[in-house]
């Protein structure tokens, strides 16, 4: 099982830093990369019969401990966007005052 979530979030990685490049304003960017977060998730487990608090009660320790290292390597990601989308205002706001 915590492979399975290991996979996840490997996978959502990818879509993360596509958004993250790609030409987009920085604060869509940055609202795509959380919708996307939520929904990869979501969609990844809408296959389990059972609810996943049963799945994950004798896992919850271990998966705690990953969460963390989780939420680091997308949190990365989103800095990126919030100091790209700080720089944009910045950029704009010297120009509006010109």
């Amino acid at each position: 099982m915590l492979s399975h979530v290991d996979r996840i979030v490997e996978r959502v990685l990818a879509p993360l830093q596509a958004i993250a490049t790609n030409e987009a304003p920085a604060a869509a960017r940055l609202r795509e990369m959380l919708v996307l977060r939520v929904m990869f998730r979501f969609d990844a487990v809408q296959h389990y019969t059972e609810s996943i608090s049963e799945v994950l009660r004798d896992l919850r320790a271990p998966l705690l401990e990953r969460r963390e290292r989780y939420f680091e390597q997308e949190a990365k990601r989103r800095e990126v966007e919030l100091a790209a989308s700080r720089i944009a205002d910045l950029v704009l706001e010297g120009l509006m005052t010109r």
